[in-house]
């Protein structure tokens, strides 16, 4: 049937299926998108459930190749659009790297901009670091480089990769953009303090454990007393600085704190060198 094919043909964009997605891609008023998963289902027809309750499926990948062999043929000029559709329903539904993904195959660059600019600002990111550098990538150079936050995400994610000295450059700018003093700044007193720790702890791997120790403690002045995930990384960064500088009272004072919050988020690795 027509409307059959139709849902086939467009949601072969998709890696994933549930049936709320699913509309949200067709986009036709009068389908059902988990009636019709079973129906496919049913049917036999090279779909496969992903989990127990048969609410997420994916299409065998011969023939999700086959339908996007299709969709390029029928609904070329189309098919950005509904990548477009599937980033905003994973990203109302906080499936973030999802959303990402299919908002940079969608070639959407001020929406892709934008909520990389909205992650970094979060107090634990939810996105990878080479999902956040596949993505930047795919952004035009003079967007990247012009807008500080998008400059954060990338030095964070290429330190994270151990590329340091693409990572210095990045926050070399960011300071260049914070001296022009941007008015429409969003959150520039964070932005300064994320832009310290990443300097302290690029300075820990340089070996220059009193400028690290000085750039760590003013970072953690600045940024909020919080529980996240980036204030459990300075600590312990700062921790295990206070312990090369042989100063194992104030690394003992930090450490249960890392602790704390690696159990309290979930974080092994920082509960493990907490209590170390």
């Amino acid at each position: 049937p027509p409307h059959l094919q139709t849902f086939l043909l467009r949601t072969s964009v998709l890696d994933r299926i549930c049936g709320s997605l699913a509309e949200a891609v067709v986009d036709e008023t009068t389908m059902n998108g988990a009636e019709t998963l079973e129906q496919l289902e049913r049917r036999n027809l090279f779909i496969v459930p992903l989990d127990p309750d048969r609410t997420w499926y994916r299409y065998h990948h011969l023939f999700q190749e086959v339908l996007r062999h299709f969709l390029d043929r029928a609904e070329p000029n189309q098919i950005t659009e509904y990548h477009r559709r599937a980033a905003r329903w994973f990203y109302q539904n906080e499936w973030v790297t999802e959303a990402l993904q299919h908002s940079v195959i969608a070639k959407d660059s001020d929406w892709t901009a934008t909520l990389i600019e909205q992650e970094a600002q979060l107090p634990n990111p939810r996105i990878e670091p080479p999902t956040v550098l596949m993505a930047l990538e795919a952004l035009p150079s003079e967007m990247v480089w012009s807008r500080p936050w998008l400059l954060l995400a990338d030095a964070w994610a290429l330190f994270s990769s151990s590329q340091f000295q693409a990572a210095a450059l990045a926050v070399q700018t960011i300071e260049k953009l914070l001296q022009q003093q941007q008015t429409s700044l969003a959150n520039p007193e964070k932005l300064r303090g994320l832009v310290t720790a990443f300097k302290g702890m690029q300075a820990r791997n340089q070996g220059a454990i009193a400028e690290a120790t000085t750039l760590m403690e003013q970072a953690l002045q600045q940024l909020p007393q919080d529980d996240s995930w980036l204030r459990s990384m300075i600590l312990l960064n700062l921790g295990v600085t206070y312990f090369v500088a042989d100063n194992f009272i104030a690394a003992q004072k930090l450490l249960p704190e890392v602790a704390r919050i690696g159990q309290a988020r979930g974080l092994a690795d920082p509960a493990i060198a907490g209590l170390y």
